[in-house]
This record gives C-alpha cells, structure tokens and sequence, in this order.
C-alpha cells in the first residue's frame, strides 16, 4: 500500500446562527453592516427566504461569506453566517469577530472538515463501519471521480473526492500533484456539540481484500462480503442473523488499511478546529 500521509486538515465550511444584539428595536449587526463603507461588503438587500428578508455578502481573501439577518424581531435566530474560515485572510477574520460580537446566543449549525492527500488514492475503497449508503460519481473510463457516504439531509455524512480534477473543472486551475480529499460535515444538534464529535470514526482507506478469522462459517463469510460490496442490503436479513454478520463485519481486518481516526488524531487538526470554532462563538 502506498504510504499515505494527510498533507492538511482544517474548516471547509462553517454555519453559525444567533440572536442580534438591539439597540431598542434597532438589530445592531444590520445597523453595522448597513453602515459600513468595507469596499469588501455587498449589501444589505431584500431576499425572502424563511425567516430572513435580509442578506449581505462579504468577500474575503479566496471566497464570499453569506450574511442572512432578519430585521423584523422574531422568536427564533434571527442572524445566520455561512463562510470558510480556511479563506479568509487575517482581516477578514478580524470582520467576522467582530460582526460575530454584536450576536448573542450564537452556536453552530453545520460543520465541514477536510483533511487533504497529495497522492490519488480515489483507487482505494473507504471503508464505513456505519455501513450507510453510498452514492457515487465515476468517468467515463470508470474510474471514481466522487463519493457520498450517508444522505446529505442527515446529521453527518462523508464526502471523498478528487479535489485535483474539481479545481479544474470548476476553477480552471491545473494542480501539478495529486490533491484528493475526504471531507466529514456534521449538521444541528451534532454541530453544536462539536467538541465532543469523533470526526472519521470508523472510517478507512484500504487497497487490500478483507481478512476474517478462521473460525467463521464459509456461508457467514460470502454474505458478509456481499453485504460489504454492496450487492445485498443487511436490512433484508432476520435481525439475529444481521446482528451475527454485523458483528462479522465489524471484526474485519486489512493488510493494506489507513484508519482516518487514529491517523487525525497523530496531527493537530481537530484540536486547532476547536480553538477557531471557539473563538467564534465567545
């Protein structure tokens, strides 16, 4: 197996909410923003969508933070801010803090963390223990391009893709090495609770055939592959029986395997995603 190396890791994406502090009526973000003469902000402008009638853009060094208030006072969170910390540069993080300062109550609503390879290991299956469903994107030659691991409308779910060919396909940017990446995004009551989130657990990156114990039925086994290489749903099975090949699955060993976990917890990443998250929540 390729020796496999995570280049990088931080916030792809981050999604907080709160309640505008007021000066009587007066929303006192809306009013700063409203007022500022920051060539970098868009806005305010009328939108209608749910609860916000407001938006402001601001862009930053790589990318657009998306401001969505509401000037009307309402029971629920009436500020939304959707940006990337990762591009921002030093005063654009400076803006935030600060616009952040004139919200109170303020708490994440979704969370992206990427970790980066320069090596192309989109040949390499990723091995889920959560055994959610997966869907798929390959090229015409069949080679896989992007992969979803759970649904998008769900709390968390696992993204693996081929970040070399988006920057080109999106950006027109050519990449001289290998850049794919595996990104985990946790939503609501889970990105709140961010600091006691596992990030990748469970998740694996393996180029080898999966090893059982000898003591396992040979019938046990095929059906466990099938279930792994999804050609067969474990729902379909009796429940004591898809509890028996479960616990078959879960035992299951690779001679060739990166285990993202235990691999993220030798780096520094999560704990300096903690300390950015926060800040911005103080």
């Amino acid at each position: 197996m390729t020796k496999l190396n995570i280049v990088d890791g931080y916030i792809d994406k981050v999604t907080i909410v709160g309640d505008m502090k007021r000066d009587g009526i007066e929303p006192l973000a809306l009013k700063f923003l409203g007022n500022s003469l920051d060539p970098r902000v868009i806005g305010p402008y009328l939108i209608n969508k749910g609860q916000y009638d407001r938006a402001v853009q601001v862009k930053t060094k790589d990318s657009t933070a998306l401001i969505q208030v509401s000037s009307r006072k309402i029971t629920v969170s009436d500020f939304r801010i959707e940006f990337n910390p990762s591009k921002c540069d030093e005063e654009d993080m400076k803006f935030i803090h600060y616009l952040l300062s004139l919200v109170k109550h303020k708490r994440c609503t979704r969370i992206d963390l990427c970790i980066n390879f320069h090596d192309d290991v989109m040949g390499f299956k990723l091995v889920d223990k959560r055994r959610r469903g997966q869907v798929e994107y390959k090229s015409p030659s069949g080679r896989l391009e992007t992969l979803y691991r759970g649904s998008e409308q769900s709390e968390d779910f696992i993204k693996f893709y081929d970040k070399k060919k988006q920057q080109k396909d999106v950006k027109y940017r050519d990449i001289e090495h290998d850049w794919c990446r595996l990104e985990e995004t946790i939503k609501d009551k889970k990105a709140e609770d961010f600091e006691k989130w596992e990030w990748f657990k469970g998740i694996k990156l393996i180029n080898s055939n999966p090893i059982f114990s000898e003591d396992i039925d040979p019938k046990d086994r095929m059906v466990a592959r099938c279930i792994m290489a999804g050609l067969e749903d474990i729902k379909g099975l009796k429940p004591t029986y898809a509890k028996k090949i479960k616990k078959i699955i879960e035992s299951v060993t690779y001679k060739d395997e990166f285990n993202v976990q235990e691999e993220i917890k030798k780096t520094s990443i999560v704990w300096e995603t903690n300390e950015v998250l926060k800040k911005l929540l103080n």
